[in-house]
């Protein structure tokens, strides 16, 4: 968490942000379900690059991964 704070606390300073990955797709990525999600769930908001340079966002890309596995696991 303290690297969460760490970008919260550089984002008020007025500082412009971008975490950095070599996955080409970021729902491959780790910082896409575990840094991505704990700042969105601070409601700072969160734009994916993409290869081909334009953006998804990280609401976008929780829905992709609710939709994934919402069929191959039955509710109870």
């Amino acid at each position: 968490t303290e690297g969460i704070e760490a970008v919260i606390n550089k984002l008020k300073e007025g500082m412009n942000i971008s975490l950095m990955c070599a996955e080409k797709d970021p729902f491959n990525c780790h910082r896409f379900v575990l840094v991505s999600r704990a700042l969105s769930k601070k409601y700072i908001p969160i734009e994916h690059i993409l290869a081909d340079k334009s953006t998804v966002s990280q609401s976008e890309l929780e829905q992709r991964l609710i939709d994934k596995y919402s069929n191959e696991t039955p509710q109870l």
